[in-house]
């Protein structure tokens, strides 16, 4: 058991090395052959022990694409929640902005101005401004 133990973290430095590649599988077999650790069984099995561990890394790239392809799909979902949430909180500002300018305007006898603030931006601005209010 300890051995099998020191050829996984033989294989996992050799992998940090190395990557996900066939050079990491044949340094791993080497060191671990060099240090006598599993040598009677990697001897024999050779073939198979860099098979096994090729199919292995296969499987692990194809988890780390589905990994990162989940993460960028959860990116792009987050950001159109965002940008949703973001135009539902640009509409209530508007909206509170035009309710606030009505309830200054009205008592003045200026409510047209607001009207035509609805379809010009920047008559909206300089209302909101005279009145200290964020546009």
């Amino acid at each position: 058991m300890g051995q099998y133990v020191a050829f996984c973290k033989i294989a996992d430095e050799q992998r940090a090395l190395y990557g996900l590649t066939k050079e990491a599988i044949q340094e791993t077999i080497r060191i671990c052959l060099e240090r006598d650790i599993l040598a009677p069984f990697l001897t024999a099995r050779r073939e198979e022990v860099v098979d096994i561990m090729e199919m292995l890394f296969s499987q692990e790239e194809v988890w780390e694409l589905d990994r990162q392809e989940i993460a960028r799909e959860a990116h792009r979902e987050g950001r159109r929640e965002g940008r949703q949430e973001g135009r539902q909180e640009g509409r209530q500002e508007v909206v509170g902005l035009y309710r606030e300018l009505q309830r200054r305007l009205d008592p003045l006898g200026r409510v047209g101005e607001l009207l035509a603030a609805i379809s010009d931006a920047d008559k909206l601005a300089a209302l909101a401004q005279e009145f200290g209010l964020k546009s």
